[in-house]
């Protein structure tokens, strides 16, 4: 009697959920792992107890990471079981613990400010664009409290150099937002524009 085709049934997943516009990148390592567990158990089903077992045999031996292999785990199962005839039991949430852990936030003081800004004017290429390009990222997230997804977003067209104001084009929740900045911050954002067009 042939046994169940998990693998099958993650690619039938990983298609569904993907058609949606999900990654599934990381997912699909961790479910193609469950996949090879379960033909090695010949597992005819899924039982929170084999689903718990699996996770736990993870290279990283807490339950944080148990957390995420079986969250991942109980998607697929909850999709399994409305799509097949097999015996699924959903694991339950937060069945190892919350599987975010918010890390206390970080206040850089000023020196430790100054010795990322030194730092950054010694990367190489000496004299190149990165150096000043890195210094005035971290310049702009510690001047201006933008998050690193916005400098990067920004383009020349952002920066009124009359007024010294930022445009956010797409802030938090797809929001456009104005953040004027001190003349020293305009400053350097001249000077790196006037850089940028000798390099």
């Amino acid at each position: 009697m042939k046994g169940v085709e998990w693998e099958d049934h993650i690619n039938d997943y990983l298609a569904y959920r993907r058609s949606l516009g999900f990654g599934m990148i990381a997912e699909e390592v961790r479910l193609k792992d469950f996949a090879a567990f379960a033909a090695r158990a010949n597992l005819e089903c899924l039982t929170v107890e084999t689903a718990a077992k699996w996770a736990r045999e993870s290279k990283r031996q807490e339950s944080l990471t148990w957390a995420g292999r079986l969250s991942n785990l109980r998607s697929f199962a909850i999709y399994l079981k409305a799509r097949s005839d097999l015996e699924v039991e959903i694991p339950p949430v937060n069945y190892f613990g919350a599987i975010y852990h918010r890390r206390a936030p970080h206040i850089y003081t000023n020196v430790e400010v100054r010795s990322i800004l030194r730092e950054s004017r010694n990367l190489l290429p000496e004299k190149g664009l990165r150096p000043l390009t890195c210094e005035i990222i971290f310049g702009l997230m510690v001047s201006t409290g933008m998050r690193i997804s916005e400098v990067l977003k920004l383009t020349r067209s952002d920066f009124d150099v009359g007024s010294s104001v930022l445009r956010i084009r797409e802030a938090k929740f797809q929001k456009e937002r104005l953040i004027p900045v001190h003349h020293t911050v305009a400053n350097v954002l001249k000077d790196y524009s006037q850089f940028r067009d000798r390099s």
